[in-house]
């Protein structure tokens, strides 16, 4: 398929999309706010869509990947799935009760070095954690 029917599939794809916020957890209703593509120059396209999620209202950001057929030169992507969700989430965030115990400030760095993780800034988020 070309650019502006990968474009179309996306459009079908989020129209009534429910998935977990990566926010509140909820499995809920998210609504596309935005989306736009890039393409690579093997061919490749990742798209790029901005939802509100319904109960909390912030902002998740997905991607998805349509693969450029290698054998041919002319335009002809394979839909090859969501790719990625933002903001990443961990499973060693802490519950309100272990917070209650930990100091202000290493609390924060801690919660500094799961945001560094989470963009893959894995130097800066390692050096947090040792903080």
């Amino acid at each position: 398929m070309k650019k502006d029917q990968a474009s179309n599939v996306v459009e079908r794809q989020v129209q009534d999309l429910i998935d977990i916020c990566p926010h509140c957890g909820a499995k809920a209703h998210i609504i596309k706010l935005w989306n736009d593509y890039h393409s690579f120059e093997n061919g490749n396209i990742e798209f790029y869509v901005i939802f509100r999620c319904k109960p909390c209202k912030k902002l998740i950001l997905k991607t998805c990947i349509f693969e450029q057929n290698s054998f041919t030169s002319d335009e002809n992507v394979k839909f090859n799935g969501w790719d990625e969700k933002f903001p990443v989430t961990f499973d060693d965030e802490l519950s309100q009760e272990e917070k209650k115990y930990i100091p202000d400030q290493v609390l924060s760095d801690y919660q500094e070095a799961l945001k560094c993780k989470s963009i893959g800034a894995n130097r800066a988020s390692c050096s947090m954690f040792r903080r």
